[in-house]
């Protein structure tokens, strides 16, 4: 480390899980099916039907405006289509003209692990999976849905070293024991 101060998008992470359920180990609570149909097998959830313009499976978030996060998805049982991972910075209709307020994060359009680094902005975000294609059903499962900011989780510089400890600037409250300081 050089000494500098960490930017705020990176301080205070503590690698809590935000997703509700995204392992999925019994069902599909936490996470809404709108117009497609969502179902639990096999510790995953299976996505069906989904073959109308913006049919998704979603959940509620909200971030802290101005932190870093990592999203991590896994698809499997990929049979044809387009969707897409994606978050929303609020949860209403496309605006006129068919512009959406998304921040694509993945292409749904085989089986893989999608991994993306987003920014909070407005607290209301809104994680979706959302088909893109009309007419073409898009059938797949998800698995290990994370979301979880990432950044330093100890910050030490110099302002805060004393005869017994070397204070956490970030937050988390991880201090340092010193000896023969």
């Amino acid at each position: 480390s050089s000494g500098a101060s960490v930017p705020y998008k990176y301080k205070g992470a503590n690698q809590t899980e935000l997703v509700t359920n995204g392992t999925f180990d019994s069902d599909v609570s936490g996470w809404t099916a709108d117009n497609l149909t969502a179902t639990h097998n096999s510790g995953a959830a299976d996505i069906t039907l989904q073959e109308t313009l913006n049919d998704e499976f979603i959940q509620s978030i909200g971030l802290t405006a101005g932190k870093a996060y990592r999203v991590t998805a896994e698809i499997s049982g990929y049979s044809g289509g387009t969707s897409v991972i994606s978050l929303r910075y609020d949860n209403t209709a496309l605006t006129a003209g068919g512009v959406s307020t998304d921040n694509v994060l993945g292409i749904v359009d085989g089986n893989k692990t999608i991994t993306a680094t987003i920014y909070g902005t407005t607290g209301s975000e809104v994680l979706r999976f959302r088909c893109t294609t009309s007419g073409t059903a898009t059938d797949y499962s998800i698995d290990n849905v994370s979301v979880v900011q990432i950044g330093a989780v100890a910050e030490y510089d110099g302002s805060g070293v004393g005869a017994s400890r070397w204070d956490d600037k970030s937050g988390n409250e991880l201090h340092g024991t010193v000896s023969g300081a």
